[in-house]
């Protein structure tokens, strides 16, 4: 075990890393059944599954060293201290939230979209020969100022969670994981 300096981007970066070198090692698994007796590539069965035990125990390692990270780091959002891990979990919503508010404010729904695509009727036509109309919900300058909320809500939480990553902690990281100095 080593005491490293570490941040959320760090984090990021090792794991990064040793998921590629388990994709390298994975890509091997099939032609390491069969070789030319010329070959001298050395890389059995065995030693790619080796390779590829290593990297999956060191993602699942960085993993849990990430989520103790992103337990004790602590953020600022909406004048609430949280950890880091929970504005990480928040942001799917807060995006999904953006996402709808956005689609309503450009007057589109995943209805109407299928409609343009396959040319049907539009969201203006009546639904029987008794000519009865849709009408809005909710007024444009409403679904606007919602949709303009939602954003600004997602860009806070983005940017909390940016300076969450940010903070260095130092933390005892096990032997071998960090690769060429990371």
């Amino acid at each position: 075990m080593s005491k490293v300096k570490i941040n959320g981007a760090r984090f990021k970066l090792l794991l990064k890393l040793w998921n590629d070198k388990k994709l390298a090692a994975t890509s091997r698994w099939k032609d390491s059944f069969w070789k030319f007796v010329s070959d001298q590539d050395d890389k059995t069965p065995e030693t790619i599954d080796d390779a590829i035990g290593e990297a999956e125990t060191a993602i699942a390692t960085l993993q849990t060293l990430q989520a103790a990270y992103n337990i004790e780091t602590k953020v600022q959002f909406d004048s609430i201290t949280m950890p880091l891990l929970q504005a990480v979990k928040m942001i799917g919503g807060a995006g999904r939230c953006e996402k709808r508010w956005s689609e309503g404010a450009r007057n589109e729904t995943a209805t109407t979209r299928r409609m343009r695509r396959y040319e049907m009727e539009t969201h203006n036509e009546p639904r029987d020969s008794e000519k009865e109309y849709p009408v809005r919900t909710m007024a444009m300058n409403t679904i606007e100022a919602k949709s303009l909320e939602a954003t600004k809500e997602a860009a806070l939480l983005r940017e909390a969670i940016a300076k969450g990553n940010g903070t260095i902690k130092e933390m005892e990281i096990p032997d071998g994981l960090l690769i060429d100095g990371q």
